[in-house]
């Protein structure tokens, strides 16, 4: 059955879909409204009271692989004979993603399966199949503004104005070897099992869904969130330690949310939780996040059009791409406040490292 619609079709619906959305629109935050909202962040730093929560995109400028590309490239190893990609198992498992386009969530369970990881054995095995290909293409010589910043404000362990703790939904090390690199003997405790705790001016480094170091043995303590079951097993124990410390955190300090995106359902439940712990609808987070821009839609309109169409004509008005991505942009923002995150807008992803320089200026 096909979906295809025509350009008309598209443009009218588009045309209704902004003049909807019109009413509900409100202006994106200006330079001093993102400033308060910096303030904000910036006292709880002062005070020793500042949570960083880090996601999966400060890992990009060092080449550390996506999610996907991370499942992509354990699915052509597990469908070489040799363990191994080659030319042929790379083309057909190329191949089967762009024709299949399995669900991550099914193509992490069938990884699981296939090493059979119920047993601690296997599951150390996995888990050093997965930490090679994590880091098949880093560059460890990579320069990050953000990682830098990140650094700077890690580096006043046990003195004021000091970060309370950093939580970190990545697997790998590159925080802390960031923080080696500096040589300052900055004390910090990796933190992704339990029976694991910061000691006195020790900076606490949460890996809330496993940590793989890149040397050094695996063992069943580096166990990571990578398929259902695990994921699972961290979502309905509400008391499960990692649970409890981003309950904690989310609830007792203010955070500061980089490379994150606010997409995980067990993430946004803890958020939930810990609002309704402290009892009030204001703003005790915040989150760096990058416009949507008009251009980027424009393209997407563009592809779409020739895509869904087969026309090549221009889809939408000239004005039509700015109200959409303004749209976008205020749909995510509302979402994130109604958790209590406000949002600290930024236009490139050069810019978040601007921003944190300003935390400890």
């Amino acid at each position: 059955m096909s979906h295809a619609i025509s350009h008309e079709t598209l443009n009218r619906y588009l045309d209704e879909l902004v003049k909807k959305s019109e009413s509900a629109l409100t202006v994106l935050p200006s330079i001093s409204e993102t400033n308060d909202s910096l303030g904000h962040v910036i006292d709880a730093y002062r005070r020793g009271g500042l949570a960083l929560i880090l996601g999966a995109g400060i890992s990009r400028d060092f080449g550390l692989m996506s999610w996907s590309d991370l499942l992509q490239n354990l699915f052509i190893n597990s469908i070489s004979s040799s363990g191994h990609p080659t030319d042929g198992s790379a083309a057909i498992a190329q191949c089967f993603n762009d024709i299949f386009a399995p669900s991550p969530l099914i193509a992490a369970r069938y990884l699981m399966n296939q090493t059979g990881s119920s047993t601690q054995d296997s599951e150390s095995h996995f888990a050093s199949k997965v930490r090679e290909t994590l880091y098949a293409n880093l560059d460890a010589s990579a320069e990050s503004e953000t990682m830098n910043q990140i650094v700077r404000l890690s580096l006043a362990v046990g003195k004021n104005p000091n970060l309370h703790s950093i939580i970190t939904y990545n697997f790998d090390d590159l925080l802390e070897k960031s923080l080696l690199k500096t040589n300052t003997g900055v004390a910090f405790k990796s933190i992704y099992t339990p029976g694991i705790h910061p000691g006195l001016n020790e900076l606490g480094i949460y890996h809330v869904h496993g940590y793989l170091p890149r040397e050094g043995p695996l063992t069943v303590d580096n166990r990571i969130v990578f398929s259902e079951r695990y994921y699972h097993e961290q979502y309905s124990q509400v008391y499960h330690w990692s649970n409890l410390v981003q309950i904690n955190t989310f609830s007792q300090t203010n955070c500061l949310f980089v490379g994150s995106s606010l997409t995980d359902p067990n993430q946004r439940r803890l958020l939930d939780i810990a609002k309704g712990i402290r009892g009030d609808n204001k703003v005790h987070h915040h989150m760096i996040k990058i416009r949507h821009d008009a251009q980027t839609v424009k393209k997407k309109l563009a592809a779409f059009s020739t895509t869904s169409t087969g026309g090549k004509k221009r889809l939408g008005t000239s004005n039509e791409p700015t109200q959409l991505a303004n749209l976008m942009n205020n749909f995510e923002e509302k979402d994130a406040l109604s958790f209590g995150v406000g949002t600290i807008w930024v236009d490139s992803p050069s810019a978040i490292g601007e921003v944190l320089s300003k935390v400890k200026s």
